[in-house]
């Protein structure tokens, strides 16, 4: 999801025409370059000037500050209402308000847009101070019976200036707890669209009836997605339905997990690195790609600021070559942005980097495959491949996911990824080995694969070379399959997810962990089969890319929200399986997620409150579970009980979860 289109709403706080009640806003110097060495400024101003926000408490003694309201309060979708018609000094009825009425839904923001915040700063100051349109009453009552959340108005009474109309709105609005925005400036420009989603955040100033705030209306660029978080009456229908509907205490159990033997991990990668020197000819002014890819390794920018450092001693030129096939969006710009996010900028590692997305064919094979590279790394006759082996999500071999297939999806750009994946789950097993031999044929290829422990820390390093990289990592993914983090169970009724992201897997969650593949032509795993999986959160190491999304049964609106669409389907394009890139059923906020899914779980004849938590796929360490789980869990003889105390799953006022996970 990205911002489309901004419109500031707000006005400036100190200039133009102001309530006259309040003492005029200034801006005074109290520490200067010349005195001082710095600036510094007091502000005077009020609390109801320049673009702001009304509490209950300005208008009741007993009433709401504005300290005591959430900040989803602050924000929604937002119906502007067209009327510049409105004279000077006219009311605002029912009758205008009435065109919008069945557009206006439950906790929407109403923007009275009269065309009054232009005058602001104009040339006559009784008009736009004494004869502003202001919200009568019956309209007010109207508002109040849509329920809406917030109304705004672009002058800085909804009342207008007249002391026999200030009080109606004020106070039919405030006893109603609906919020009030004043002193906006809503341009024309708004009524292009029947919505938008505001962001109206105040200032946090404390006990006050009051507050300035910056207000701005947002345009998004996917079209798939609601501009507002609002809270519907299908939730309440929910609630409403599920009353009494919750999930059982969750106990904590601990996996017994291999911990890597590497204590020092910055002396054993100078311990190992001569390896380099001692089978590749480093000369100097040598140029040696490294090429990176987009998954969040454990210390990978150590590792390879470590690899720079000893390449450069030697006298070779090392430039870095995002290496991840249609990921971050297919551009360069959004590749280089991916590392980046792991700390893998030229400045920190000390080389340049060249990012492109133009291929050559260097093929064919010795079965006609072509095997496209990417066009700035074939301008390298030697190139180290830095990743991690592991398995892969889509399909199961002697070796999965690793050096080889970073060299033949990877280094294959969108193309060369598109490619291979057209061919299905027989391309991804038997066509990667084929096409990574022809690229190895015709350059130096030195592989790095990294193992990592049970706690995501490095394990294993492994330096190969040419040919031998087919043996040595088939070598290395038996070792990182036998000491894998597992959820070791045959059955669940109801997997809960906290988070999946793109860093986590590239299918956003290890498919093999939660035991469903969904790719056509692969079998599905044997465990641990849950009947329901419910999903909370996409990371923002993600970007958006919500690869994957298509193995859950629901997901958050929270996880909706988070997702580019355009980026993931340029993914999902590349990796043609549209199975994991159908969108779930997306609630309304974590709560009405998780119990929908437990509710779904329980409907499916077979539910015997089989229940598991977990952080994510890549942080099994810990699992929550419900009691018969805790005692199936110890009799493996992998897990120990990290509390016997049962915790019950907390939610925000919002209906936000509570991260059990620490």
């Amino acid at each position: 999801m990205k911002i489309k289109r901004i419109i500031d709403l707000s006005q400036p706080l100190i200039g133009g025409y102001t309530n006259p009640a309040f003492i005029k806003s200034e801006l005074t110097a109290c520490l200067t370059y010349e005195r001082n060495g710095w600036m510094g400024e007091i502000l005077t101003a009020a609390t109801h000037v320049g673009t702001h926000i009304d509490a209950p408490a300005h208008r009741f003694e007993q009433g709401r500050s504005i300290d005591g309201y959430p900040l989803s309060r602050f924000q929604g979708n937002a119906i502007p209402l067209d009327l510049f018609y409105k004279k000077e000094g006219e009311e605002i009825t029912e009758d205008d308000i009435l065109p919008y009425i069945k557009k206006i839904k439950k906790n929407d923001i109403v923007l009275l847009c009269t065309g009054w915040g232009e005058k602001k700063h104009g040339d006559d100051r009784d008009t736009y101070i004494n004869k502003s349109p202001w919200l009568g009453g019956k309209a007010s009552q109207m508002l109040i019976e849509a329920g809406i959340n917030a109304v705004g108005i672009d002058h800085f009474s909804i009342g207008g200036a007249k002391a026999e109309n200030v009080a109606i709105p004020h106070e039919m609005l405030m006893k109603a707890d609906i919020l009030i925005f004043e002193d906006l400036l809503l341009p024309r420009t708004l009524l292009e669209r029947e919505n938008w989603y505001i962001a109206a955040f105040p200032i946090a100033i404390g006990k006050a009836s009051g507050s300035f705030a910056r207000i701005v209306a947002l345009e998004f660029d996917n079209p798939y997605m609601p501009v507002c978080d609002r809270p519907s009456e299908s939730k309440k229908a929910a609630m409403k339905y599920m009353p009494n509907l919750e999930l059982p205490l969750l106990y904590p159990v601990r996996q017994h997990l291999r911990k890597t033997d590497i204590l020092d991990l910055e002396k054993y990668l100078m311990e190992i690195l001569p390896a380099l020197g001692a089978r590749v000819r480093l000369t100097a002014g040598k140029r040696i790609g490294i090429c990176v890819g987009s998954r969040g390794i454990a210390s990978i920018s150590l590792v390879l600021k470590r690899l720079i450092d000893y390449l450069k001693s030697q006298g070779a030129e090392p430039v870095i070559i995002p290496c991840m096939g249609s990921h971050g969006g297919a551009t360069a710009e959004g590749q280089a942005g991916v590392i980046a996010e792991y700390g893998i900028t030229e400045d920190r590692m000390g080389a340049s980097i060249s990012s492109c997305m133009d291929v050559i064919d260097i093929g064919p094979t010795v079965n006609g495959l072509k095997v496209y590279m990417d066009t700035a790394a074939s301008g390298f006759d030697t190139l180290i491949v830095v990743n991690r082996i592991k398995e892969h999500t889509d399909f199961s071999g002697e070796t999965e996911s690793g050096i080889l297939k970073m060299l033949a999806i990877g280094l294959g750009n969108h193309v060369g990824a598109s490619y291979i994946h057209s061919f299905g789950a027989k391309g991804l097993k038997e066509y990667i080995p084929e096409i990574a031999a022809k690229m190895i044929e015709t350059r130096q290829i030195i592989g790095i694969g990294i193992v990592e422990d049970g706690y995501s820390e490095i394990d294993r390093i492994e330096i190969m070379f040419g040919k031998e990289i087919f043996e040595k990592e088939k070598e290395l993914f038996k070792y990182t399959k036998s000491i894998k983090a597992k959820i070791p169970f045959k059955k669940l009724d109801y997997l809960i997810i906290e988070e999946m992201g793109k860093n986590i897997s590239g299918s956003g969650m290890d498919t093999k962990v939660i035991g469903r593949i969904r790719y056509s032509g692969v079998n599905e795993p044997e465990g641990p089969s849950p009947d329901i999986i419910t999903c909370l959160r996409l990371t923002p190491e993600s970007h958006g890319n919500a690869a994957g999304v298509g193995l859950v049964d629901l997901i958050s609106k929270r996880l909706f929200d988070s997702i580019d669409f355009n980026i993931m389907f340029i993914n999902g394009k590349a990796t043609k399986c549209p199975e994991r890139y159908k969108i779930p059923m997306y609630l309304e906020d974590d709560r009405t997620a998780i119990l929908t899914g437990l509710e779904f779980a329980r409907a499916a004849g077979t539910f015997k409150n089989r229940i598991a938590f977990i952080k994510n796929t890549g942080c099994l360490e810990t699992i929550y579970v419900s009691e018969p789980l805790m005692k199936e869990a110890l009799s493996t003889g992998m897990f120990e009980i990290a509390s016997s105390e049962g915790i019950k799953i907390r939610y925000e006022d919002g209906g936000s979860y509570q991260s059990i996970f620490t």
